[in-house]
């Protein structure tokens, strides 16, 4: 038997849809909540406005695998580049708005709190300056390569680009991430 979609669930589905086919600033909660049949009172017991669903979405979406206590970096890796390949055009439009909770800064801070937790509650280490600032680097970098692909048209799929992000792992943070590849051949 197949599980009802919640509300939230039906929200996620209805602004991916509609801000693939249009920019975000065009897009209302009132079209939102009509294409899924979702009363705004609901709506506004989840979220402040669209730009706060929007961002739910792209941290939640994005964020799936690493509930996985099983899932490695390389599984979460292609999870995520999958999924923004399967809704590039949501992604696209997401990209292009730049004002509040634009893409890098609902996807950021969660991708950088997850990398730390791995560090300090997996390996319990210590999260120095220097793997800090490693983390921000390999980070900006995945996601500016995610951005310029997007918007360029120039999608690379995800059997080459998972490879790549993970070559570009930079050393002081290969310890920490090398056990959980154990899936990689």
């Amino acid at each position: 038997m197949e599980k009802k979609k919640g509300s939230k669930d039906l929200l996620r589905e209805s602004v991916i849809e509609l801000v693939g086919k249009a920019p975000v600033k065009k897009v209302t909660v009132r079209q939102i909540c009509e294409n899924c049949g979702i009363s705004q009172r609901t709506f506004y017991h989840y979220f402040t406005d669209k730009h706060d669903l929007i961002s739910w979405v792209l941290v939640d979406t994005l964020s799936d695998s690493w509930h996985d206590k099983e899932a490695t970096i390389h599984k979460q890796l292609v999870a995520i580049v999958d999924n923004i390949c399967a809704h590039d055009s949501f992604y696209i439009n997401a990209m292009r708005y730049t004002e509040q909770n634009n893409f890098r800064e609902s996807i950021f801070p969660p991708f950088r709190a997850h990398m730390c937790h791995l560090i300090t509650e997996i390996h319990h280490d210590i999260l120095t300056k220097e793997i800090s600032d490693a983390i921000n680097f390999f980070l900006y970098g995945c996601i500016g390569f995610m951005e310029h692909c997007l918007l360029t048209g120039e999608i690379v799929p995800t059997e080459i680009t998972v490879p790549m992000f993970e070559r570009t792992i930079p050393p002081i943070l290969k310890k920490y991430i090398e056990p959980f590849r154990a899936d990689l051949p």
